[in-house]
């Protein structure tokens, strides 16, 4: 039955439905839909602590991790019905989706986080890095999820640097890109930062972020 409606959920006309996430079965998609959540995309768009609130069982880090599957699960699916665009097409998308980031919307930001994770440039990576600055915690969160996608010393290095981040949700995040990189230099960071505590849902008592 499952293996059925997962066949389905990757074809065009039957989009992912929230049970293709992992760990979501009947019982919890219902849930999730009678609070509002019927769709991938909502559930990718709202913040951990807003599905907590509004589903209850739900812990954050659990609301988390529904969040960051929802989003991966809609970029594979894009991926799998796009078409090739040209440089100069891609010149135009990436100015555009720069302006977007800088938008006071953040639905819009997140909207263009996703759309840059899907260009192979290595502007749209520049641009990915700067977002692990961004005043909005989802935002950086976004940005990690979509920069454990790819490679190179330079996004390694600003995810290491992500992983003393004020959020514990953007900390964690950033955890699991760089297990999903899977570099040594990573995984080293990974080790370092669990024998620091600072993956850990609190704080150990004194310690402070650098």
């Amino acid at each position: 039955m499952n293996k059925t409606r997962n066949r389905k959920a990757k074809t065009r006309d039957n989009p992912p439905d929230l049970t293709d996430i992992s760990g979501i079965g009947p019982t919890l998609s219902k849930r999730l839909k009678k609070a509002g959540y019927g769709s991938l995309e909502q559930i990718s768009r709202s913040t951990p602590a807003e599905v907590a609130e509004d589903v209850k069982g739900i812990s954050r880090d659990r609301a988390q991790e529904i969040a960051v599957s929802a989003s991966k699960l809609l970029e594979k699916m894009s991926g799998r019905r796009g078409g090739g665009t040209t440089e100069g097409e891609t010149d135009s998308e990436i100015e555009d989706l720069v302006k977007e980031l800088r938008s006071e919307d953040q639905q819009v930001a997140l909207g263009a986080i996703d759309r840059l994770g899907k260009i192979e440039d290595k502007r749209a990576t520049k641009h990915l890095m700067s977002c692990l600055e961004d005043p909005r915690y989802m935002v950086r969160m976004f940005a990690a999820v979509q920069l454990g996608e790819r490679r190179g010393e330079r996004v390694v290095e600003a995810l290491i640097k992500a992983l003393h981040d004020d959020s514990l949700f953007v900390r964690q995040t950033v955890a699991g890109a760089l297990e999903n990189i899977g570099s040594k230099k990573g995984l080293d960071a990974i080790a370092d930062a669990e024998d620091e505590g600072i993956l850990l849902n609190e704080l150990p008592e004194g310690k402070r972020l650098n």
